[in-house]
């Protein structure tokens, strides 16, 4: 059995709103598979580990406009959205964002594996999420906002912990410019 968000105030008209705004807002890109990308997982909204964990950092939209802002140029920002948005926990202001920016890119995520699309990331961007472990099993680089996790101990940092945004640039500088030995 799937697990089923309920909403409160869930009413015939509320749900039929919903729907209508998802049809409009929830289209979707294509991965360029040639492109070299970061990938942000967002979890989704409203979360409870991300508000407990990490709770200067549960806007999403503020996140993606931060990461794209500080991009290096070839890049794009590949956005994997929480398999939930399509039971109803859309963040409306995060796909928003991530679509006024010419450098990111918000794909479905149903049609792409999280495992694929880690495989081709050049690093993986979390906010308190146990995706974490799956961009540790290939290997990648990961930017974790907030708390980072007490299980992942590495050393060297594979795993470095974002507690400013004026830190992006200088993590996306260290990670794209050589990968780092594990």
């Amino acid at each position: 059995r799937f697990y089923r968000a309920r909403y409160a105030g869930r009413t015939f008209f509320s749900k039929g709103l919903d729907y209508l705004k998802r049809r409009k807002l929830l289209k979707f890109d294509k991965l360029d598979v040639g492109k070299e990308y970061l990938l942000f997982l967002p979890n989704k909204q409203n979360s409870y580990r991300q508000i407990i964990i990490s709770p200067n950092y549960v806007n999403n939209a503020q996140i993606v406009e931060e990461l794209a802002n500080s991009l290096p140029e070839r890049y794009t920002l590949v956005v994997k959205d929480h398999p939930h948005v399509y039971r109803g926990a859309i963040d409306y202001r995060m796909i928003q964002v991530v679509k006024k920016n010419l450098n990111c890119k918000y794909i479905d995520p149903y049609k792409y594996l999280t495992e694929d699309i880690i495989a081709g990331a050049k690093a993986v961007v979390v906010v308190a999420s146990t995706s974490i472990m799956e961009a540790l099993v290939q290997l990648k680089p990961v930017l974790a906002f907030g708390e980072r996790p007490e299980l992942v101990n590495v050393d060297p940092p594979i795993v470095r912990k974002v507690d400013s945004v004026s830190q992006l640039s200088q993590y996306f500088a260290e990670i794209t410019e050589a990968s780092p030995e594990v």
